[in-house]
């Protein structure tokens, strides 16, 4: 048996953190695991590497020097560290109650473990990011249309949806007929506070829009889908007529745009009357990976997605 392939049945895989590296040369790496840092010859690896990052590999010693028998094609970054580290508290506990410290041959005995906590990290690596409001809910787009008699009732009942706004704002821009009755008007759907965001003075949960005899609703998730409807339906009663609901997903959206069904792209309109405005993208530590897209709370901030290439001008809250 070649020593390359003796070494290859008999080294363990482990967790190596970069410590440094010459690039196109050599790198030391420090074994997370049981510890220890051990200079490798490795010219491509180097060239990429920056310290900090992660590899699962095998290290094979020859005389004088060492070099990766095997390495994992994926280079781990830091901030997955924190999974190496609980696996090895749960083997330094199993080793505890044996009363010994982990060595390389306990790295063989529990390879098992040690491959899915690897290929657990990869897999999270390439799963797409979980879109989410802040409520938690996931991103689905929906367009609510309902019939309704009178485009000035629907407004006086649902006025007061707009929460921090008076029915006077709300009127100033309305569009009105040539006998000052209401023809159209649109507002949002507003909440005070934000679950997630104690400092935010309101929410912007959705929007609607009126019109003679049609009201169309858009919000980005399920739950307040149903949430606005019902409340809707209350305050209408039976003069509101529910004619459809049409969800769809972000994916969706693009692919109706792709095949021409509309044109355009997916953009944030940001306001604040208060001079400022801002978004941000929050991922949280919770598997799948989420990214809630945010604004920050002024006077009356708003923030909604404007979807171009939707079946109407939908724009959803992106709270």
């Amino acid at each position: 048996m070649l020593f390359s392939d003796w070494q290859a049945t008999t080294q363990p895989l482990s967790f190596y953190e970069v410590v440094w590296n010459e690039p196109g040369e050599r790198m030391v790496v420090r074994d997370v695991l049981i510890g220890g840092e051990t200079e490798v010859i490795e010219r491509s690896g180097s060239r990429t590497l920056r310290p900090g990052d992660l590899l699962f590999a095998q290290i094979w010693h020859q005389p004088e020097l060492a070099v990766f028998g095997s390495m994992a094609p994926l280079a781990i970054p830091p901030d997955k560290k924190v999974e190496v580290i609980d696996l090895r508290k749960k083997l330094k506990k199993r080793m505890a109650r044996q009363n010994r410290y982990l060595t390389p041959h306990d790295l063989l005995r529990y390879a098992d473990p040690i491959r899915a906590t690897y290929l657990g990290i990869r897999n999270a690596l390439h799963t797409p990011p979980r879109l989410c409001n802040t409520d938690g809910d996931p991103f689905l787009f929906h367009t609510l249309t309902f019939r309704i008699e009178s485009a000035e009732a629907a407004f006086e009942a649902l006025a007061s949806l707009a929460v921090g706004r008076s029915r006077e704002e709300l009127f100033d821009d309305a569009e009105l007929d040539e006998g000052g009755k209401l023809r159209s008007v649109d507002f949002d759907w507003i909440r005070e506070g934000n679950r997630k965001f104690k400092s935010w003075d309101n929410t912007i949960l959705g929007h609607i829009k009126i019109s003679a005899k049609r009201l169309i609703a858009e919000v980005n998730s399920e739950n307040r889908a149903k949430r606005l409807r019902q409340e809707i339906e209350k305050r209408l009663g039976s003069p509101a007529v529910h004619e459809s609901t049409i969800a769809q997903t972000l994916e969706e959206m693009r692919y109706a745009a792709a095949r021409g069904r509309g044109g355009g792209i997916v953009r944030s309109r940001i306001g604040d009357a208060a001079g400022r405005s801002g978004s941000q993208a929050i991922p949280t530590a919770k598997k799948p990976s989420k990214l809630c897209f945010c604004s920050g709370s002024g006077t009356m901030k708003k923030i909604y997605l404007r979807i171009r290439f939707a079946p109407t001008s939908a724009r959803s809250a992106a709270c």
